[in-house]
């Protein structure tokens, strides 16, 4: 089916996905596999979407309508034997409509038939490895890293643009992941994105007993891990002053200052959701170090930029389970929506937590310590620029 992007809203500039089969390339830790391993594509609805988008009023089919791309998937590679041909011919169908695709993928069957059909797109091409053999233990069934570089230079030929994914980013799969990066940067690539391992405990039991032993132990027990381990940020750091030092974009080591990310989105799609990225490229540019930052300047920002949001928009509300008030889902509106993500702590971005740029304001009340308000009571934020700050809270 084609959906809401839910856990991109303001991260991701692409609004919606495609979710067909379960992923036939294998890979020990697909957490979209482990969910779900008999998920099934549902043709019919499939088809009910295209047939009647321009007359429905979801987000999705508002999307569509509007001609947002389509991203191929977070949770499927449309190049896994099991989901061709029918992606190609999707595909197809939505490139006769003028509706543009982004693909993320390891390759496999069918980009070849599909590359030279399609405008300039963006394409994640996944290389966490650079030993073939040991990504043949992890990723069994998935194309070989030799076919995979191939695939990169082949659509960068073509006027794609390629993102490189080093995910999951680990010690153990690539002992010197600039050896990625180097190889890439060779053939024209400019951005790489990093994430580490996840694998929620509720995940870990649903592995069986064979997928366990071939993660082991160690790797099972950083993946379900909130934090990030001291070798991930070592070699996160390794990479980011590399790319600094290239003009290379790293995604997943943001700190909050100006960037360029998702820059090949905007070369290849004419609408695109509004990124934290802008967000944070226009508080370089407005904001000091030291000023505060306001709801109220979150808000103005982003509802300018926000296309006029049509549907159930409560179902960009990732993680619903921690709110314990969901009385207003039936009449969310956007300002209620941008609230959640400004300062919720857990289904928000919670900003100060992940970039040091920013931090709440605390203050010292005759009473308490508590968080400094707005006149709407919402948390007020610092701005540290380069002047980073590790502390989620500051004192005035």
């Amino acid at each position: 089916m084609i959906d809401v992007l839910t856990n991109g809203f303001l991260t991701n500039p692409i609004p919606i996905q495609f979710t067909g089969n379960y992923c036939s390339h294998g890979c020990v830790y697909c957490f979209s596999n482990i969910n779900n391993p008999k998920r099934k594509l549902d043709v019919k609805g499939v088809l009910s979407q295209l047939k009647n988008f321009k007359k429905r009023d979801d987000l999705a089919s508002f999307y569509m309508r509007e001609k947002y791309p389509i991203l191929f998937s977070n949770n499927i590679d449309p190049f896994s034997k099991s989901n061709q041909p029918y992606v190609n011919d999707l595909i197809l169908t939505l490139r006769d409509l003028e509706i543009p695709v982004a693909l993320a993928t390891r390759g496999g069957q069918g980009w070849k038939d599909i590359y030279q059909e399609i405008t300039p797109s963006v394409f994640y091409v996944t290389i966490p490895y650079s030993d073939d053999v040991i990504r043949e233990k992890y990723e069994p069934k998935a194309p070989s890293l030799s076919e995979r570089w191939e695939m990169t230079e082949e659509l960068i030929k073509q006027g794609h643009k390629v993102i490189i994914s080093i995910n999951p980013l680990n010690k153990t799969f690539c002992s010197n992941p600039l050896e990625i990066i180097s190889e890439a940067q060779k053939l024209g690539v400019e951005s790489f994105v990093i994430n580490k391992l996840h694998l929620t405990p509720k995940q870990q039991s649903n592995l069986t007993d064979r997928e366990k032993s071939i993660l082991g132990t160690e790797l099972l027990t950083e993946a379900k891990s909130k934090g990030f381990q001291d070798n991930w940020i070592d070699q996160g750091m390794e990479m980011m002053n590399y790319c600094s030092e290239n003009n290379l974009n790293l995604l997943g080591m943001d700190t909050g200052l100006t960037n360029s990310n998702y820059f090949e989105f905007k070369q290849c799609y004419d609408n695109l959701l509004p990124t934290l990225d802008d967000f944070f490229n226009w508080v370089s540019v407005t904001k000091e170090i030291g000023d505060y930052i306001y709801f109220e300047e979150f808000y103005n920002f982003f509802s300018v930029r926000l296309p006029d949001l049509q549907g159930n928009i409560s179902k960009y509300i990732f993680n619903r389970a921690v709110i314990n008030d969901k009385d207003f889902y039936k009449k969310m509106d956007l300002r209620n929506l941008l609230h959640l993500y400004w300062q919720h702590s857990k289904a928000g971005l919670n900003i100060p937590a992940n970039y040091p740029s920013f931090s709440w304001v605390k203050k010292q009340y005759s009473t308490k310590l508590d968080f400094l308000f707005d006149d709407e009571h919402n948390q007020i934020m610092i701005y540290h620029g380069d002047e980073f700050n590790a502390n989620e809270t500051v004192i005035i």
